[in-house]
């Protein structure tokens, strides 16, 4: 989740279009909040090591998402 969506719930820095000028930005925002609030920066980021993003938990959604699809 995205820090300027949801301070509290972040995970880090999102942008949706896969463009140069979007990664950009992004990358200035987040350096931006490393600069201004360093111990904001280090809350974020526990926060998201504290997320389960293992590949067991992605496979199974994927596997119900095609079967849901397929009519399985």
């Amino acid at each position: 989740m995205d820090y300027d969506t949801n301070p509290y719930e972040a995970t880090g820095f999102v942008f949706d279009d896969p463009e140069p000028q979007s990664l950009l930005l992004t990358l200035q925002r987040a350096l931006l909040l490393y600069a201004q609030r360093p111990d904001e920066m280090i809350r974020v980021q526990l926060h998201a090591m504290k997320q389960d993003f293992c590949w067991d938990k992605a496979a199974s959604l994927y596997v119900a998402l095609y079967e849901e699809v397929i009519g399985y």
